[in-house]
């Protein structure tokens, strides 16, 4: 700042407006450090997370800061429902990572976190700073890490590619939620509220509403991209056998199995797809529509249009039928196959839990 008069100070939950006569205003953001620092407890804690100012849907990051004395070797944020569930996890060990992979082409928005290595690092950026999540800082001094309000998105796979679909999870719904800070083992917790955005028209009922429709879409997205997974990892594994051996039985059994699974999986995703314009010459699938059903009921802070419930129903009817095609394949043609790999000393095909992207 220039060395001028200041002629209003404006406190709001969390950042502190400066006004000059004539040279604009400034702000502190995210001054929640500043408000809850006291030497006493500062001085007996490492770390120290400060308890997050509340957060409103639709306008901006939930922000949370943590001070370190020292650099961390590892440094994880937790967020939890009302329930004591962890809805999402920085970082993201379990399927978030390459979402943002995945998706491409027109309105794919597969947003997946980023990769970036420290987060948002000592103190704090400036407002509208926060391109996105990242990892949680590990440098010594306070850091800050943006949470983008959003549960765990959609399981994807490498290369998936989507026409008017998103894969990034819901909004959270307003209510109380608690964010751990785990740091080289030590775990501290501290509430967070998030409420309403008083600018839009929805209620907490339409909200939850939404939230609730939003999360099975998106889980029936996952298991549609799971299906793909699991069927190319099958395939795999059969072409491998049948590399090995140009026995008949074989052959012949290694063929109609791979031919049945590709099948179900060309019913559930477009394998044809190979850039972002393709869409335009192969239909969608079962897992592109349900994407794009998830990008209608995500889209604004609304209660669902009443058509998407009836949409909804009859595409997981549809994935039912695929995924009983899949079941009844690994039931009765896999164990066949598997018998002729064993007769010729190869290891069997498994049905393991696949690597998820």
């Amino acid at each position: 700042m220039a060395d001028i008069p200041v002629w209003d100070l404006i406190v709001t939950e969390k950042d502190l407006a400066i006004a000059a006569h004539g040279r604009g205003f400034w702000i502190l953001d995210n001054i929640e450090p500043l408000r809850q620092y006291t030497p006493s407890a500062v001085a007996s804690a490492d770390p120290v997370l400060f308890k997050p100012a509340p957060a409103y849907r639709s306008g901006g990051p939930a922000v949370i800061q943590y001070l370190l004395k020292s650099p961390a070797q590892n440094v994880r944020v937790e967020i939890l429902d009302a329930k004591g569930q962890v809805i999402r996890s920085y970082p993201d060990t379990t399927n978030a990572a390459a979402a943002g992979r995945g998706g491409r082409g027109r309105g794919a928005a597969a947003e997946g976190d980023s990769a970036a290595a420290e987060g948002a690092g000592r103190g704090g950026r400036g407002r509208g700073g926060f391109g996105g999540n990242q990892n949680p800082g590990r440098v010594a001094g306070v850091n800050t890490f943006p949470w983008d309000q959003q549960y765990a998105p959609a399981v994807t796979f490498p290369n998936m590619i989507l026409w008017g679909g998103a894969t990034n999870g819901p909004s959270a719904p307003p209510g109380r939620y608690t964010v751990r800070l785990i740091a080289d083992g030590k775990t501290l917790t501290q509430p967070l509220v998030v409420k309403r955005n008083p600018l839009h028209g929805a209620t907490d009922a339409d909200l939850q509403a939404q939230f609730a429709l939003a999360i099975q879409v998106r889980d029936k997205v996952s298991e549609a991209n799971r299906a793909v997974i699991e069927i190319r990892d099958l395939n795999s594994q059969v072409a491998d056998r049948l590399s090995k051996s140009q026995d008949v039985q074989l052959q012949s059994s290694g063929k109609k199995l791979t031919t049945d699974l590709g099948s179900v999986e060309e019913a559930v995703y477009q394998v044809r797809n190979q850039s972002g314009q393709d869409p335009l010459n192969f239909p969608i699938k079962i897992n592109n529509r349900l994407a794009s059903l998830l990008g209608v009921v995500s889209r604004a802070d609304a209660k669902p249009i009443a058509s998407a419930y009836p949409i909804f129903n009859d595409l997981k009817g549809e994935l039912k039928v695929q995924t009983d095609r899949l079941q009844e394949i690994l039931t009765k043609q896999l164990p066949a196959f598997n018998a002729q790999a064993r007769r010729l000393g190869l290891a069997p095909v498994t049905v393991g839990k696949p690597v998820v992207f």
